[in-house]
């Protein structure tokens, strides 16, 4: 599958994650792909560029590469157990992995600036990479949110719109937003480019543990569990 381009200064159309319940995949030449190349570069997301999109200009506030830390927990159960600390993010979620490859693809597109319908932590991530990129960025978050997303959004002067009482709510507003105003859409649950930024945990995981035995995400949607989950076992039979 191609990954969708548009025109600049337009909200070229996104991809949804999921066709016919199924994950739609982007394609890599993985015969081309030398991971030794990995070894001399500086940790974080674009560590492993061959296997994302192809971007003109890369927006990075150095995400990625968070640290692994052992468990006490091993103790208790007699195996090794890590934890992969992703609030080291720059913004402090993993979000930040999906928003480096989202607005570095979408800069092109982005002449009006990013729009993204969010819970708070990717509007948040939005709001930072949008001003790392010099370009407007329009969050619409549900009406009831902790004061302390609301803060860091705004604190990276992105425009914030309390709409409606659920994500599923904004994402309809947002689309909206992107259509009327010419703005690139990077909500999550659509756009199929930012996901492939949030694989590279898998990546990461595979290259500090050597094969890891099991994986447990926390709640965090089934975009980043599925996306995670397929890279994992891609590696598996790489």
């Amino acid at each position: 599958m191609r990954i969708p381009r548009g025109a600049a200064g337009a909200s070229p159309p996104v991809v949804s994650p999921f066709c016919c319940n199924r994950r739609v995949p982007l394609e890599y030449d993985y015969e081309m792909i030398d991971p030794s190349r990995w070894e001399t570069r500086e940790r974080g997301v674009w560590r492993y560029r061959e296997l994302l999109p192809d971007v003109k200009e890369i927006v990075s506030l150095h995400e990625g590469g968070t640290p692994l830390i052992r468990a006490k927990l091993s103790e208790e159960l007699g195996f090794r157990v890590f934890i992969k600390d992703e609030t080291r993010n720059p913004t402090g979620s993993f979000r930040d992995r999906f928003m480096t490859v989202a607005v570095s693809y979408g800069l092109p597109h982005a002449g009006n600036g990013f729009v993204i319908a969010s819970n708070g932590n990717a509007a948040a991530s939005l709001a930072a990479y949008s001003a790392r990129a010099g370009k407007p960025a329009y969050t619409v978050v549900p009406r009831l949110l902790e004061q302390g997303k609301l803060n860091q959004i705004t604190a990276f002067g992105a425009r914030l719109i309390r709409y409606g009482e659920s994500v599923d709510e904004c994402i309809g507003y947002a689309e909206g937003l992107a259509e009327g105003k010419g703005l690139y859409n990077v909500t999550p649950e659509s756009n199929l480019v930012g996901l492939e930024g949030q694989k590279t945990i898998a990546f990461e995981l595979w290259e500090e543990l050597n094969r890891p035995t099991w994986w447990f995400p926390r709640a965090a949607g089934a975009t980043f569990t599925a996306f995670t989950g397929a890279s994992l076992s891609s590696c598996a039979s790489g």
